[in-house]
């Protein structure tokens, strides 16, 4: 196999095993489908079940990772008590699936933004310079990617500015 980036599967040792014989150094993702559907079975009554699903799915939905792991503190919180099972087996597991990339960028040359200065201007990015970032920044398992890179320093200047200050700029 060529040109594989990442790899998404259940937790099977089967298939762990000839993903790492086959595909070395491939990224791996924990399938969030079947996590959900293996967390069910760590929960003690089946009553719980309907509970759970769309608590694993929440986290899963999250935008930014920090949003992601906040909802999963709730969910091992609410289910400490009633499903310690349920809540062992989430602090391994969940990490696995929980792959969250945000992604920031810049002015980007689309059919749409065609007849715009901006999309003409040398701090544009074509959409496949920006495919490639989001690619390179999935193998590196990073949780933001600016693209192009110049705008992390550029919105980190401009993040530091306090709000009183940047509001009364002229930008």
């Amino acid at each position: 196999m060529h040109g594989v980036t990442l790899v998404v599967s259940d937790d099977h040792a089967g298939l762990k095993a000839a993903r790492q014989a086959v595909m070395t150094g491939v990224p791996w993702q924990r399938c969030q489908f079947h996590t959900i559907q293996s967390a069910i079975t760590h929960v003690p009554k089946v009553a719980m079940r309907s509970e759970v699903a769309p608590d694993l799915r929440r986290v899963f939905d999250a935008d930014e990772p920090a949003e992601a792991e906040r909802r999963l503190k709730d969910v091992v919180s609410r289910h400490q008590k009633t499903a310690p099972q349920l809540v062992a087996w989430l602090e391994h597991a969940i990490p696995e699936a929980l792959t969250v990339l945000t992604v920031k960028p810049g002015i980007v040359r689309t059919p749409m933004t065609e007849g715009l200065a901006a999309a003409r201007s040398p701090l544009a990015a074509d959409a496949d310079t920006v495919a490639r970032d989001i690619e390179r920044a999935i193998l590196r398992r990073q949780d933001v990617v600016y693209t192009l890179w110049f705008w992390w320093p550029v919105m980190t200047v401009i993040g530091a500015i306090p709000e009183a200050i940047f509001k009364r700029l002229k930008l």
